[in-house]
C-alpha cells in the first residue's frame, strides 16, 4: 500500500462492503480526515447503507454518550480517526472499541495522525491493516503509538 487513504479503501471495498446491506449502519466521527469519509459514503450510495456520524462537543471531544446511543442491532461497521488532524484531538480509542465490541461490531482506527504528529511531514508512513479485537490488543496498539508521541 502507498498509504492510510488507500489502506482505509482497501479495507472499506474488499472487508466491509461485502458485509453491508441495504439499511446497514456504519458511524465515523464528525472530525474524520476525508480519506475516512470518503469510501464510506461511496459504499452509501452504492448499497444503501446509512452513515451515522458521532458527535463532538465545542471542545472537539467526542461524545461517548451520544456515541453509544448511535448503535444498534443494524450498525456494522465504525471507522474513526485516533487523532483528529484538524482539531488535534486524541479520541477515547479504548472507550470507543470497548462500546463498538459490546455490540459485537468491528471497528477501524486510522492511525496515521499520531505517527506524523511523532515523525513530522516527511515521514513515509507506510499502514499495517490489522483488526483488533481484544483489549489487549487495543492496548498493545495504544502502547505503541503512546511511544511514538
Amino acid at each position: 500500500m502507498r498509504g492510510t487513504t488507500e489502506g482505509i479503501n482497501l479495507a472499506a471495498q474488499s472487508y466491509v462492503k461485502p458485509l453491508l446491506s441495504a439499511g446497514d449502519e456504519i458511524i465515523p466521527t464528525h472530525f474524520e480526515h476525508h480519506a475516512n469519509i470518503v469510501p464510506w459514503q461511496m459504499i452509501a450510495q452504492e448499497t444503501g447503507v446509512l452513515i451515522k456520524v458521532a458527535p463532538v462537543d465545542d471542545t472537539g471531544q467526542i461524545i461517548l454518550s451520544r456515541y453509544a446511543e448511535l448503535f444498534s442491532h443494524r450498525t456494522k461497521f465504525v471507522s474513526v480517526t485516533h487523532v483528529s488532524n484538524a482539531l488535534g484531538t486524541i479520541t477515547p480509542v479504548r472507550e470507543m472499541v470497548q462500546i463498538a465490541h459490546g455490540h459485537g461490531v468491528r471497528i477501524l482506527i486510522d492511525g496515521a495522525q499520531p505517527i506524523l504528529r511523532r515523525f513530522g511531514p516527511k515521514a513515509t508512513v507506510r499502514p499495517t491493516i490489522a483488526f483488533y479485537n481484544t483489549t489487549e490488543e487495543i492496548d498493545k496498539l495504544a502502547s505503541a503509538i503512546r511511544e511514538l508521541a
